[in-house]
């Protein structure tokens, strides 16, 4: 896969990349991909436009907020039903979203969560949030999809650098949840 380009007249990619239409949602998002705009995140939770698609999630499981307005850019849900948790992106960039699934401290010398990215829904629930995250519009990323590497200028540094996709469509966060550091 090639890298996206900030600027778009002198690209390495090639007509048809699959990373061009994330990118295009980007580009409207934070006008530029070389000097961002993050102010639609604040508009975004203002304005709660998934509401309607939380509400039908919550009738299956619990949904609690865990947003954090300038680090995420994605409405970021934990959701929970007995002895199971997830946490749900929705981006505010575009119609993005990954389900991420959450083991609580799988051995002793762990000190946080495992996170894995849910790909292929396994459990009756898995698919249930599958579908109707899916019949509400979205497009459910996979880890590859995520890490593929892009040009932008995310905060502290706002110098155009390679970075996943991950942090253009969800978070600011150095390190994917579930990369193990």
């Amino acid at each position: 896969m090639g890298l996206g380009d900030a600027g778009g007249s002198h690209s390495t990619r090639r007509a048809g990349d699959p990373l061009d239409g994330y990118l295009e949602c980007a580009r409207k998002a934070y006008g530029s991909l070389e000097d961002p705009n993050f102010l639609f995140s604040s508009k975004a939770i203002e304005r709660r436009p998934y509401d309607g698609l939380i509400d039908s999630i919550s009738k299956i499981c619990e949904v609690i907020d865990r947003t954090a307005l300038g680090v995420d850019f994605c409405f970021n849900l934990e959701l929970t039903v007995p002895k199971r948790r997830w946490r749900l992106l929705l981006s505010m960039v575009g119609p993005y979203s990954m389900l991420l699934g959450v083991t609580p401290f799988s051995a002793p010398r762990f000190r946080s969560s495992t996170v894995s990215v849910v790909e292929n829904p396994e459990l009756e629930v898995e698919q249930n949030i599958f579908d109707l995250v899916r019949s509400a519009g979205f497009m459910m990323l996979n880890s590859v999809e995520a890490e593929a590497p892009v040009r932008f200028s995310p905060p502290p540094e706002f110098e155009p650098e390679e970075v996943p996709l991950f942090r253009v469509l969800f978070s600011d966060a150095e390190v994917m949840p579930w990369q193990k550091i």
